[in-house]
């Protein structure tokens, strides 16, 4: 049993690793979205306070503590509005904020329901601290020395300040709230855990082509226009358009099983010669292209389009007596163009001219 629980505990510790390691564009984005639509929310929420706090004759430190903290969350919500669009993707600065947020409101929750209900116990200290606990994605660590340090500071300021018979209720709440925290945000980092896996493979088999494994067509156009359009002007590159040659005699002589696993072959070879920044994908039947990132030499172009013929000229199926053969088009940027259509025409008229001269080969512009 125990070795069990030991297990599952080291699974699931390995897993959020590698949810915050993997998943921080998903974690960002979702952590400022929320983080703007709160502070919002929050800064009404204090006014709403504020004004009953003056209406109901509440005593002075309640007072002061919700005007004080009005004011900070009304110049943090400027402030997060004002800066959205240089926050997005610093995911360090992001989390950052989001434990601010946290320790700002709980830290106001907890003096109010120790400092401002002495006669009284804090009921309100319970629901508050678990709902603020689950708002934001954050390493399960962090969120429960949160938690602890504010539940441990309420208890102490009650010990303090309260009856025993009041600080005894608020004892039992607070017990009871770091609990149920720990809990339900274990359970819903797995749930957004689940959810992130989901997502992911929902947008790899979107963005895949089924048979090869490259990017399909449509994913690969636009990273490379994407790429294109920030750095085309300032970096240079290289697109390769390749094309398998008589790909239609081996479907028709061997069967389109044999042309399927040669296409899959040739897929895993090319993932193989470029790089993990590279673009390479699947555009047509027997056709790919690859956008080639920051490469400036000429002749190490033409090195990669030999090694791209050398490679597939290579390849043999195992249960086949089939010889491929390619043919490779190159256009380079930005000598030929910065644009994503004005490369593939130049590359795709590179390939043409090898398919004339005889196939097998590959070929630059001059």
């Amino acid at each position: 049993m125990l070795p069990d629980l030991k297990e599952a505990w080291s699974r699931h510790v390995r897993d959020c690793n590698g949810f915050f390691q993997d998943g921080w564009e998903y974690i960002a984005t979702s952590n400022l979205h929320m983080l703007l639509r709160c502070s919002c929310i929050v800064v009404g929420v204090l006014a709403v306070y504020v004004t009953v706090s003056f209406l109901a004759g509440y005593n002075t430190l309640t007072k002061v503590a919700y005007c004080a903290g009005l004011a900070a969350h009304g110049a943090f919500c400027v402030y997060l509005h004002r800066q959205a669009s240089r926050l997005t993707w610093r995911t360090r600065l992001i989390q950052a904020l989001c434990q601010l947020f946290l320790l700002s409101l709980l830290g106001l929750v907890a003096f109010v329901a120790a400092v401002g209900m002495r006669h009284e116990p804090g009921l309100f200290f319970a629901p508050f601290t678990l709902v603020l606990s689950m708002i934001f994605i954050l390493p399960p660590r962090r969120i429960i020395v949160m938690v602890t340090v504010m539940t441990a500071a309420f208890l102490l300021a009650s010990l303090r300040l309260k009856r025993y018979d009041v600080f005894r209720l608020d004892l039992a709440m607070g017990l009871v709230c770091w609990t149920l925290c720990v809990i339900v945000d274990m359970e819903i980092l797995h749930m957004r855990l689940r959810d992130y896996r989901l997502r992911t493979e929902l947008t790899r088999l979107s963005s895949t082509d089924g048979l090869t494994g490259l990017m399909n067509k449509s994913t690969a156009e636009a990273k490379a226009r994407a790429y294109l359009s920030c750095y085309g002007q300032c970096e240079c590159s290289a697109l390769f358009v390749i094309d398998l040659d008589q790909f239609k005699q081996i479907n028709d002589q061997l069967g389109h099983q044999a042309g399927d696993k040669a296409l899959e072959v040739v897929g895993e070879t090319l993932m193989k010669l470029f790089r993990a920044q590279d673009i390479v994908g699947r555009v047509g039947g027997d056709e790919f292209v690859a956008l080639m990132k920051n490469i400036c030499d000429r002749r190490m172009v033409a090195r990669r389009a030999a090694v791209i013929c050398n490679a597939v000229r290579r390849t043999k199926l195992a249960d086949q007596a089939l010889f491929l053969t390619c043919s490779v088009g190159v256009a380079l940027c930005p000598q030929n163009g910065t644009g994503y259509d004005c490369l593939f025409q130049e590359a795709d008229r590179q390939l043409y001219q090898v398919k004339r001269s005889g196939k097998n080969g590959y070929r630059l512009p001059e």
